[in-house]
């Protein structure tokens, strides 16, 4: 599992990337709500993708 210490990071590598060209298609912050997760400090925070989640399922379910 990856993890990124910027949540601008997590979203653009672990969502934006992977939907290239089709990120315009999909409620990306409805996806972001449902993927990604933010543990540890405030002065060392984590963000990953839920390891549970079935990535392109909830990005089909976030089509416009």
């Amino acid at each position: 599992m990856k993890t990124y210490e910027r949540f601008n990071d997590a979203v653009q590598y672990e969502i934006i990337t992977p939907l290239g060209e089709y990120a315009a298609q999909h409620d990306v912050d409805a996806i972001i709500d449902e993927l990604i997760i933010s543990s540890g400090t405030e002065a060392d925070p984590q963000f990953y993708v839920d390891p549970d989640a079935d990535f392109w399922a909830v990005v089909a379910s976030h089509a416009l």
